[in-house]
């Protein structure tokens, strides 16, 4: 069962993040005073603190993709500095940034790495299929059906056409979210497909 999904943490992103409009709302609180190097160590930490809140050592976490942001002979110690701070098993869906050394690290780690996942989760009343990626999908599995899509990537700026679909980005919610409170989120969304509903 999975506990929480998040994504695009970017952790190690430094202060060109800031640049994103979606981090005036969740992501410069976190940051010092001057855009330097402590800074943004100041922001891992604060994003650390908030993820070992809502995630226990036992919980699942549905990770969409872009954990770290690192490049080079940073990559390796940055993803390592962070796993082993968080808590929680992490089922890694690779984003466009986690490239085969992240996700190599996140397997010696003990954790799951796909390209994309579908489960089926129990609210409690009702049993809905989920599918999860990075990117936002236009149409998705069962999507005629109710189910749901959970993204990434988008940092806020994707405005779905309709349906039961959710950017689940750290700059949008700034924690991760339960998967129940996720699903329920979609659920109070009407249902809506591009496909040919078959």
């Amino acid at each position: 069962m999975i506990d929480h999904v998040t994504s695009d943490t970017h952790w190690w992103h430094h202060t060109n993040i800031l640049g994103f409009p979606s981090c005036d709302k969740f992501r410069k609180n976190l940051y010092g005073p001057k855009e330097d190097r402590e800074s943004l160590y100041a922001m891992n930490e604060g994003m650390i603190e908030i993820w070992n809140k809502h995630v226990k050592p036992d919980d699942v976490v549905a990770h969409l993709g872009d954990f770290v942001i690192a490049y080079g002979r940073y990559m390796e110690p940055r993803v390592r500095d962070i796993l082993e701070k968080i808590n929680g098993k992490i089922i890694l869906v690779g984003g466009n940034h986690d490239n085969r050394d992240t996700k190599r690290i996140f397997r010696e780690f003990g954790h799951e790495v796909v390209d994309y996942k579908e489960i089926n989760f129990s609210t409690g009343k009702d049993k809905v299929h989920v599918c999860m990626s990075h990117y936002p999908f236009a149409s998705w599995n069962k999507a005629h059906h109710g189910s749901v899509m959970l993204h990434g990537h988008s940092h806020g700026s994707y405005t779905a056409p309709g349906g039961r679909i959710l950017d689940v980005g750290w700059d949008v919610h700034g924690r991760p979210l339960t998967m129940r409170e996720a699903v329920l989120m979609c659920l109070k969304k009407p249902i809506y497909t591009a496909d040919h509903g078959e």
